[in-house]
């Protein structure tokens, strides 16, 4: 009998969120099917294969860039992915549909770069930076925050902590690549502030 995982417990495998499996199995990625209820299923030996690669790759000593993105919706998701592969191809990306999800995967793993949608419910944005910073074990996080209000301004916030780099949305793989850059370590966000 074939084992199978649902999209939940694939994500959970794999540290993604159940839109990035989704995603994964609509490209081909994964094999996966729906079953008669229209419940995504997934190959459970590829999702395995594909999460012993990934702890191989982790271990290799590789000084890839780490990535935490937290996206809520799977369009916006897929875009972001898309424009990371372009201006980071061989970064390590974990996608994540709430804040909170992120942050419990970022005490086990600190990352390089997070980027986090500054409108994500449940999410102060300003407080989260300002915590990095005061933190020892997080002091070397690069913060890119992302809006849907446009380039017309910043409603959602007042005053960015110093190196923090904001982004309006729709954004190129070009501006995102300029705001990586503008980014700085969040313990640079504590001195400046």
């Amino acid at each position: 009998m074939k084992r199978i995982y649902t999209t939940a417990e694939a994500a959970a495998r794999l540290e993604v969120s159940v839109q990035t499996i989704q995603l994964w199995s609509d490209e081909g990625h994964l094999p996966a099917w729906r079953t008669k209820g229209g419940h995504r299923r997934v190959d459970a030996d590829a999702v395995d294969a594909m999460a012993a690669r990934h702890a191989q790759d982790a271990g290799s000593g590789s000084a890839r860039m780490s990535i935490i993105a937290i996206e809520q919706e799977a369009e916006a998701e897929q875009s972001l992915r898309s424009q990371l592969r372009e201006v980071c191809a061989d970064a390590d990306v974990r996608f994540f549909g709430d804040v909170f999800a992120a942050l419990l995967d970022a005490g086990r793993a600190v990352p390089d770069l997070l980027i986090l949608d500054s409108a994500m419910p449940g999410a102060d944005p300003l407080a989260l930076v300002q915590a990095l910073g005061r933190l020892p074990a997080t002091q070397g996080v690069r913060v890119v925050l992302t809006s849907r209000h446009g380039s017309g301004g910043r409603p959602d916030l007042i005053e960015l902590p110093h190196g923090v780099a904001w982004l309006p949305r729709p954004f190129s793989a070009t501006h995102l690549g300029s705001a990586l850059e503008r980014a700085a370590p969040t313990a640079q966000h504590r001195q400046a502030g």
